[in-house]
């Protein structure tokens, strides 16, 4: 295989999926990936029939508020908004702290999808 082509799988982009059921008040969730990632490229919510108006997230990276207090619904992804994800690049190191968390008015769900990569952008 060429050194090129297995070089390009190695740094690729990478999707990991988080599913989180909300409680009434304020959860810390902490999406944990690969060892290997050294970017944090950005993310996707989808509330499915979950009121993500009644929610507010905020991102924090490794002490870096990356979201701060926005409704979970500005970062869903359909046809009127069809971005593959939305982007908030950081680097990482690897053994990152990456917390999102919610206050709800009650237990719902919704699944996080972010993406990555094991190589500085």
């Amino acid at each position: 295989m060429n050194k090129n082509v297995v070089s390009g799988y190695v740094d690729g982009l990478r999707a990991k999926a988080f599913s989180i059921t909300t409680i009434n008040g304020v959860q810390d969730n902490t999406l944990t990936l690969s060892g290997f990632a050294k970017c944090f490229n950005g993310l996707i919510i989808d509330g499915g029939a979950s009121n993500l108006q009644n929610m507010t997230a905020t991102l924090i990276i490794n002490n870096d508020v990356v979201i701060d207090s926005a409704t979970p619904a500005f970062f869903e992804t359909d046809a009127s908004n069809p971005r593959q994800y939305f982007e908030f690049y950081r680097p990482l190191t690897g053994q990152d702290t990456i917390t999102l968390r919610i206050q709800d008015t009650g237990a719902q769900s919704l699944e996080v999808l972010v993406y990555y990569q094991n190589r500085p952008a």
